[in-house]
């Protein structure tokens, strides 16, 4: 059987397991500038907070593009904040 010293081998001694270092990721990491995240960061909030006219909105377009959701999630934006 392992004793516990077999797991106190560095990194957190409460739970024996090895941390690693975490390294910072940059979104031109993936390829985005500020603007394109702020954009994506509102389509998301769309998509998770109105999941079916989210849907709704893809399946009607004929052409989709990130202008035109993000002129939908701004409407829906508005909508929340008149109430």
């Amino acid at each position: 059987m392992l004793d516990k010293a077999d797991f106190d081998k560095g990194g957190n001694s409460s739970t024996g397991y090895q941390e690693r270092p975490v390294e910072k990721q940059n979104l031109s990491d993936f390829g985005l500038n500020k603007k394109q995240s702020s954009e994506f960061q509102k389509i998301n909030w769309f998509q998770e907070k109105y999941p079916k006219e989210f849907e709704q909105t893809i399946l009607k377009e004929k052409e989709l593009t990130t202008a035109k959701m993000l002129v939908v999630a701004k409407d829906y934006e508005k909508i929340e904040k008149s109430f």
